[in-house]
């Protein structure tokens, strides 16, 4: 696909996230998203663990940025394969078609990028990070998924689940 027919259906796909979450105060993402957490957690060395877990009342859980640094947690280029796996099930259990499509477009334009620049370290595919604040289960407890041009948030807590704040970006646009 041209970088013209990317950047438009980017565009498209940025504009439908709009409303991309259906867990903004439904309940029924919280079994699922602590199940598939608790698989990758369950499967992470102690190196791994110290990386990706913070304290619920941790500063980093309301530290969050779209720009290619500055981001806590473990990074997708640390994960095993299948580790990977269950992260994108977690995310994608937070949004609905349209927000899936365009976290796959960020991710796939990263990519597209990175091939074709010559600065690389901005343009990293592997440095999208998954933190974990709090204990599954717990109430509140919240996860973020973010990297450059994404940040996604998710919060459960006794009145929901709710996913704010929720950013998706692309440059160039």
């Amino acid at each position: 696909m041209n970088t013209e027919r990317r950047t438009t259906r980017l565009r498209l796909l940025l504009l439908a996230s709009l409303l991309a979450c259906p867990a903004a105060g439904a309940r029924d993402c919280v079994e699922p998203c602590a199940g598939t957490l608790g698989e990758l957690l369950s499967s992470l060395d102690a190196d791994q663990a110290e990386e990706m877990r913070h304290p619920g009342s941790s500063d980093a859980r309301t530290d969050w940025t779209y720009v290619p640094w500055g981001h806590h947690g473990l990074a997708l280029r640390d994960m095993t394969e299948q580790q990977r796996g269950w992260a994108e099930a977690l995310v994608r259990s937070a949004l609905s078609p349209s927000g899936i499509a365009t976290y796959k477009g960020v991710l796939e334009l990263e990519q597209e990028l990175y091939e074709n620049t010559w600065f690389k370290p901005f343009r990293d595919p592997g440095k999208y990070y998954l933190a974990l604040f709090g204990d599954p289960g717990a109430k509140p407890w919240s996860w973020r998924f973010g990297g450059h041009h994404l940040s996604i948030n998710v919060t459960h807590g006794a009145e929901g689940s709710f996913a704010t704040p929720f950013f998706t970006g692309a440059n160039p646009a």
